[in-house]
């Protein structure tokens, strides 16, 4: 790998605003990491060059629109979730293909078994099958066609 093809992985990684990229070429191994300023209780340090103005309004919640009771029937219902789902994440940075062609591998409400494909993610020019890890049915699918998903990104939830 040259330093052209290391420094175009650079502006991808910046571009996109990730936080973390491995790239692996035969033997070359490359990995980006970028960690935030963390201030007290959590809250991150962000610069105002750093903050897409129109997508922050346009996810902002008025403080009044969130309560405890709110809160707490969130993590009621995610807990409850969470004993009965597996999320199935990303080993690697690439771009998420759901199927063949026009037919996708898995959809809402199927049932697969363990080592079934269920999305395929190009990466290096390469095509990498993710498969079930174990069985299940198919709760959710998080990741659209066709766009770039992350290091350990949610691709699927299927529930026991």
């Amino acid at each position: 790998m040259d330093i052209k093809e290391i420094k175009e992985y650079a502006k991808v990684f910046e571009e996109l605003g990730l936080t973390h990229m491995s790239v692996k070429d035969g033997e070359f191994k490359m990995v980006m990491k970028k960690e935030a300023p963390y201030l007290a209780d959590g809250i991150v340090s962000v610069s105002a060059a750093d903050v897409n103005v129109k997508s922050v309004a346009d996810k902002a919640v008025a403080p009044s629109q969130v309560t405890d009771d709110n809160e707490r029937a969130v993590k009621s219902e995610n807990a409850a979730d969470d004993a009965n789902t597996i999320s199935v994440k990303s080993p690697l940075l690439g771009v998420f293909y759901s199927g063949s062609g026009d037919k996708p591998f898995v959809n809402v409400g199927d049932y697969v078994n363990k080592g079934d494909v269920l999305c395929t993610i190009e990466a290096m020019k390469m095509l990498n099958d993710i498969v079930a890890e174990s069985e299940g049915y198919v709760k959710e699918v998080c990741a659209k066609d066709g766009e770039l998903v992350e290091y350990n990104q949610v691709l699927f939830k299927i529930s026991k």
